[in-house]
């Protein structure tokens, strides 16, 4: 569907990307870019609430997180927790009207700089991208 890799490795920066289906309480990869020390593959299946993508969609719209473990709401996070993941940007992906999952990058190193609007825009526009194709299947 779409081709995430090629925006894996930015400035030696390794991250895992994912496009993920939420079907009620469950995360499900549906795509996958990571490196090779991190063991997680299409199909694979969590709760949403251990995962960072709970928030996005409870935001219903982007988040970024340069540095989790400063964070005063996300350093509690059992993904947090459990994985130490430091980074995180995300967003919510729509099929029509309805949320499909989310499209997201995180990485166990915080990230060098704030999240800009450019990274938030640049995320938004492969979520619609993706949209388009789930709109079109």
């Amino acid at each position: 569907m779409v081709n995430i890799a090629n925006i894996n490795h930015t400035n030696n920066y390794s991250y895992i990307g994912i496009l993920s289906l939420i079907e009620d309480d469950t995360y499900i990869i549906e795509h996958c870019v990571c490196p090779s020390s991190v063991s997680i593959n299409p199909g694979d299946c969590f709760a949403l609430g251990l995962t960072y993508c709970s928030e996005t969609c409870r935001a219903d719209g982007p988040v970024a997180i340069e540095h989790v473990g400063q964070s005063s709401k996300l350093a509690q996070h059992p993904v947090y927790r459990q994985q130490q993941l430091e980074s995180y940007i995300g967003v919510p992906v729509y099929c029509g009207d309805t949320l499909f999952g989310t499209l997201n990058f995180s990485s166990a190193a915080p990230y060098s700089r704030q999240f800009r609007n450019l990274d938030i825009d640049c995320l938004q526009l492969m979520a619609s991208w993706i949209e388009v194709e789930l709109v079109r299947r």
